[in-house]
């Protein structure tokens, strides 16, 4: 679900749902602001994952003891996340 200030929905000329995470999807929105310069803003994620493929419940036991980083940075953090969640998975993918 995606909330938007009326001005901001009129100004929407896209959305995109990405499902990356098993349990919830990212949602990304376009807007057309056109007296700013066209800029990306965007933080990065995990590749998509084969969810089928997961052994779940060992995957989980897995991830149990995994310590998140924790950097000042909001960018930094969430590059960090992703590639920790990335690595989280090595083993617990059938044909990955």
């Amino acid at each position: 679900m995606l909330w938007l200030s009326p001005m901001a929905s009129s100004l929407c000329q896209a959305v995109n749902i990405q499902e990356v995470f098993h349990d919830h999807a990212s949602v990304s929105v376009q807007l057309n602001i056109e007296i700013l310069r066209p800029s990306i803003h965007t933080w990065p994620r995990p590749s998509e994952v084969p969810w089928p493929q997961v052994k779940l419940d060992e995957w989980h036991q897995h991830c149990e003891t995994i310590e998140l980083p924790t950097p000042d940075d909001s960018t930094d953090m969430m590059k960090e996340l992703g590639k920790s969640f990335e690595r989280s998975l090595a083993g617990f993918v059938t044909e990955f």
